[in-house]
């Protein structure tokens, strides 16, 4: 079972990168994305937006968290088991 504050996988980053970069996964050729999608929201690191067909996705502070410091903001540092965190993003 996964937590909530366990690290992404590296398709998952790439996801919550792409939101954060503005795509919203909106684009009929992106449903295959919005499984993924559902599983950040359930994580806090995004919010999705289902609203008379359309899909949103958009990035938390949580996800923005996530990516500048490389772990869940819900851990006060990573767990010991895993590996030094990466960030993925730079600081704004």
């Amino acid at each position: 079972m996964t937590r909530r504050s366990d690290q992404l996988n590296d398709r998952q980053g790439d996801l919550l990168e792409r939101i954060a970069d503005g795509d919203d996964l909106s684009s009929p050729e992106q449903t295959h994305l919005r499984v993924s999608a559902q599983a950040l929201q359930s994580r806090g690191l995004v919010t999705i937006s289902k609203r008379k067909g359309f899909f949103a996705a958009r990035i938390t502070d949580a996800g923005k968290y996530y990516l500048r410091h490389g772990y869940h903001p819900e851990n006060d540092r990573p767990s010991s088991w895993y590996p030094p965190a990466i960030p993925r993003m730079r600081s704004d």
